[in-house]
């Protein structure tokens, strides 16, 4: 039987997120609340107790394989500073490049797409992502 586990939900909702919320609870799904690059981080502390996580969209959502923000970083930052017992979750722009620095931020989740599918040989691509993240980790 298929169930539902977890739901990402977008703190942009704003009012709507109430009733949402609400039915996520109700059917036992934990819930990641996804907020944009230009959105402020206060938009989550209404919410943020009734989460299980946050997830820091590290692009403008929209298009596969956008550039990504590099404001990433400060608001991973802020955000496990402001609620460390919450894991967070970054989606969008992750590469080599920046892994290291998102799990530093505070990142114990990634979501990595267009990084490993768009590579020449995806297991190799996924292989040093698992390897730069566990570094970065010690």
């Amino acid at each position: 039987k298929l169930k539902i586990t977890t739901a990402v939900i977008h703190v942009e909702l704003g009012k709507t997120l109430k009733p949402i919320l609400k039915t996520f609870r109700h059917h036992h799904i934990q819930v990641l609340l996804a907020i944009n690059p230009r959105t402020p981080t206060a938009k989550i502390k209404p919410w943020v107790s009734s989460v299980h996580g946050l997830m820091v969209m590290g692009v403008f959502p929209g298009r596969y394989g956008a550039a990504w923000q590099s404001r990433t970083i400060k608001k991973l930052l802020t955000l496990h500073r402001q609620y460390p017992r919450l894991l967070l979750s970054t989606d969008g722009g992750v590469s080599n490049k920046n892994i290291q620095s998102l799990v530093k931020a505070g990142a114990k989740q990634l979501i990595v797409g267009s990084s490993i599918q768009k590579h020449q040989s995806p297991q190799r691509a996924f292989r040093q992502f698992a390897t730069l993240a566990a570094a970065a980790k010690k």
